[in-house]
């Protein structure tokens, strides 16, 4: 049986390129994270005399990470906050092929068996950071070759690759755990979607229902979190007409349930955005044009209860994914 866990993702890449300092920070923050295994590997052959390694027996080497992969995976299985792993299952894809010259049945089985989060964390090579140390013993050069069998493991595997910016390691932090919201995000908007449909390239939550859209969110994500959310206007410029009504995110970004995030200058020129920064039931009524009313053309299947627990149950993982 296939076991598919959203809340655990995985930080790779090729070696010496920041993975394990933003790990260590995670941590710090106070979220879960698995270090390694290869380096645990290593240390643990290093005590005892063995070859077990990377520059030594190689299938040995993997058979141990492939072990060890597993009995992490299995240890974390009942957590539902957000886990960070340095390097996944799918990380033995890549190194046996590229490594060991073949692909492993244990390995392709673990990999289709133990699933993360669909989207992977990717650190490029960094030269300016590379360094060595007891574990470590690859030069530059192999440590791109590592990170490319790591890219091309993972999208072999079925992963979304995240490319993080070389930055400050706390700006790589944020980085992350911003895109853990617009992950949950982006698949509140595809789920919105599939439901409602699309009419003349318009997702049918923006035609009518976007204002009722709107004050849910603005309820549920407000109600959960300390870092608020408000409502928007977009007003056409040329007469007093509103013509889609939106969220202004902590980020400062933008985001509908048909559009998903998005920025201000997705509307161009002949729009201006009014900002509900207190709200405003009466405003929201007049501009949303009766939030009350039926859909029956552009929005039919509309469910204001349903819309209400999909945006309650993935603002809910949020919260999960939060300390």
């Amino acid at each position: 049986m296939v076991t598919t866990k959203p809340n655990f993702f995985i930080l790779t890449g090729g070696p010496g390129s920041g993975k394990t300092s933003v790990l260590t920070v995670l941590a710090q923050k106070g979220f879960l994270t698995v270090p390694e295994v290869g380096r645990k590997i290593i240390k643990e052959q290093q005590l005892i005399g063995g070859n077990a390694i990377h520059t030594g027996d190689r299938d040995a080497f993997l058979e141990l990470m492939l072990r060890y992969s597993l009995d992490d995976y299995q240890k974390m299985q009942e957590k539902q906050t957000a886990v960070f792993f340095d390097r996944g299952i799918p990380d033995l894809y890549g190194y046996a092929k590229t490594f060991c010259n073949k692909e492993q049945s244990q390995v392709n089985h673990a990999v289709k068996q133990y699933r993360y989060c669909q989207a992977v964390f990717l650190f490029p090579p960094w030269e300016e950071i590379y360094t060595n140390d007891k574990e470590r013993k690859q030069d530059f050069r192999e440590a791109m070759q590592t990170y490319s069998a790591c890219k091309e493991g993972y999208q072999h595997c079925g992963y979304t690759l995240i490319d993080v910016p070389l930055l400050p390691i706390e700006g790589r932090v944020n980085f992350i755990l911003k895109t853990l919201t617009q992950l949950v995000l982006a698949d509140l908007q595809h789920e919105i979607n599939q439901w409602l449909g699309i009419y003349e390239n318009t997702p049918r939550i923006n035609y009518g229902p976007c204002g009722v859209f709107a004050k849910l969110f603005f309820d549920a994500w407000n109600e959960r979190f300390t870092d608020k959310v408000h409502i928007v206007f977009i007003l056409m410029k040329s007469h007093e007409e509103c013509w889609h009504i939106a969220l202004r995110l902590p980020t400062g970004e933008l985001y509908d349930g048909g559009i998903g995030v998005h920025h201000d200058s997705y509307y161009g020129e002949n729009y201006f955005i009014e900002e509900m920064i207190e709200y405003d039931h009466a405003l929201l009524e007049k501009w949303s044009y009766g939030l009350d009313r039926v859909y029956p053309r552009y929005c039919p299947n509309f469910d204001k209860d349903k819309l209400q627990c999909l945006i309650q149950s993935r603002l809910d993982r949020i919260r999960t994914q939060r300390l």
